[in-house]
């Protein structure tokens, strides 16, 4: 049995030849609002057509990974085996977490420190046990580093909810060898180090017909300048990037400087994810907003824009500077607003 090579043996796609590009991005969205399952299925049928933009590494690939909304009618069927009610999945201050912490670590211990935690900032942690996985969907580089996939959910007793998670994470990361995919009471991230066919091959929840989500953003990964790991796999928390980000040095000094708490180890699109995370939770700017000041138009173009357009991003040059550039393709969402 000959297994095909999906970097060299996927159909041409341009008079040039196989396109072998950059990370694969992939948005899906309901106009209507409307949550499917069919939004999911379509999401990851099209993920499973972009593996030749991704990268592999002895046969496996760099990771994929995809955001939706909470599945809320999944998780009340998780809450009703855990004994809890049901509907509490459907109330607005409903969190869920997705978390990855090293296979060797003592989890119960972890978990005690979670709940600490979280429920003396009111976010009344419910669940905290490891997520479903099928470790045999993984291929032998990362099933030996595989992290344990942990599954948080709670309800807040304020309506700044992703406010609150996102100090409580801030918290928990600097005393515990934890990584956040995902903690929000508006979406989850699943990730995988592997190949877009393994992705819903390791997460059972995946294939679960009542997974219902209006939106879904989709990335598979081709690593130019860091190693693979299920930490820096996409989308993060939230955003999924394709391209370069150039002027890393100078944006790391200016986003620390607007109190964004970045980890040495992380990829630029990781501190890109959690400045434009800070400005979200920590200063209530939109996404869109948030994404302005990170990317702002260069002067060339804002010369040719509307006088009142020019005034609102000449004043954003003169606060903030342009944080990045690129050439970058960013997909983002926070809230519900994408």
């Amino acid at each position: 049995m000959t297994i095909p090579n999906i970097r060299t043996d996927t159909p041409p796609d341009s008079p040039d030849g196989p396109e072998h590009d950059a990370c694969a991005l992939i948005m899906s969205v309901r106009k209507g609002g409307e949550s499917t399952y069919g939004t999911l299925k379509r999401a990851i049928h099209a993920l499973s057509h972009m593996g030749h933009r991704t990268g592999f590494v002895e046969g496996e690939g760099d990771g994929a990974g995809i955001q939706t909304d909470i599945p809320r009618q999944l998780w009340g069927k998780k809450l009703s085996e855990a004994g809890l009610r049901s509907s509490i999945a459907t109330d607005p201050r409903f969190w869920v977490g997705h978390c990855f912490i090293p296979a060797n670590e003592d989890w119960r211990e972890i978990s005690e420190i979670l709940n600490a935690h979280f429920n003396d900032a009111g976010l009344n942690l419910l669940i905290a046990e490891p997520g479903p996985v099928v470790m045999n969907a993984l291929g032998r580089q990362a099933r030996q580093n595989a992290p344990l996939f942990i599954q948080l959910a709670g309800y807040g007793e304020t309506a700044d909810v992703d406010n609150v998670l996102f100090r409580v994470q801030s918290e928990v990361e600097k005393l515990l060898p934890i990584h956040f995919a995902s903690l929000s009471s508006h979406v989850v991230v699943y990730k995988v180090r592997g190949s877009v066919e393994v992705l819903p091959r390791f997460y059972p929840d995946l294939q679960d017909r009542t997974y219902y989500t209006a939106m879904a953003l989709c990335h598979a990964r081709y690593s130019t300048n860091t190693a693979s790991s299920f930490e820096r796999v996409q989308p993060f928390p939230l955003m999924g990037h394709n391209g370069e980000i150039n002027t890393i040095s100078r944006f790391r000094q200016e986003a620390v400087q607007i109190g964004a708490e970045l980890d040495p180890n992380n990829s630029d699109s990781q501190d890109i994810d959690r400045t434009l995370q800070t400005l979200c939770a920590k200063y209530g700017v939109s996404v869109i907003e948030g994404l302005e000041i990170l990317f702002p138009p260069v002067p060339f173009e804002v010369e040719n824009m509307p006088k009142p357009l020019q005034a609102v991003y000449n004043r954003l040059r003169q606060s903030f500077g342009p944080y990045a550039q690129g050439p970058a393709a960013i997909i983002a969402r926070y809230a519900n607003m994408a």
